[in-house]
């Protein structure tokens, strides 16, 4: 037990019964703010000793809490995938590389052919090996494999998908006269 205006220890207790606490916390009468942690069991001592007394959290396990609370609103405010645009032409290119089909990376591959760049560069921009980027180069267009989407490909659909439609859904409601505000608290959009 601590004094919160001194910070110091009144007295060690061996025992966190209900009764004992009770017992304990009877023999201080002028007790009118108890600082405790989560436990009930403190809890029910301190409402039978001091009925009256105001009991708050310490300050430990009320950073605690409001740190978790801050955390769920945030989970629930951002998206748990945030897609990043392509900042530079080489990361554009990468991106291409990694959502598209076998035949689309042939094409990515020979049109940087085509616009005078070497095989080592052109590894080096779509990240693809050198053993890749001289097969696909010396691969004749009867010979690209028929398309399939990947399922990186797929999945950027559908995500790009669910957004499209949370677009159009929150466009709907703010014409009918809903704010910001109140279509984010009233509003669960599916996450892509």
């Amino acid at each position: 037990m601590v004094d919160l205006d001194t910070h110091k220890i009144v007295d060690m207790i061996e025992s966190r019964e209900i009764a004992d606490v009770s017992r304990w916390l009877s023999e201080y009468p002028n007790l009118r703010v108890v600082s405790r942690d989560g436990s009930l069991t403190y809890a029910a001592a301190i409402a039978e000793a001091h009925p009256g007394a105001i009991q708050i959290s310490d300050r430990f396990h009320l950073v605690k809490n409001l740190t978790e609370r801050a955390k769920q609103a945030i989970q629930k405010l951002l998206p748990g995938r945030i897609s990043i645009p392509a900042t530079s032409n080489t990361q554009s290119i990468r991106y291409e590389i990694l959502i598209s089909t076998v035949s689309g990376r042939i094409k990515i591959v020979k049109k940087l052919r085509n616009e005078g760049r070497s095989q080592n560069e052109i590894s080096t921009i779509t990240g693809l090996s050198m053993r890749v980027v001289t097969k696909y180069v010396e691969m004749h267009k009867s010979d690209f494999p028929e398309d399939k989407q990947t399922v990186r490909g797929r999945e950027h659909d559908e995500a790009i998908k669910i957004l499209l439609e949370n677009a159009e859904r929150v466009k709907l409601l703010r014409e009918s006269g809903l704010s910001l505000t109140e279509i984010t608290q009233k509003t669960v959009l599916p996450q892509p």
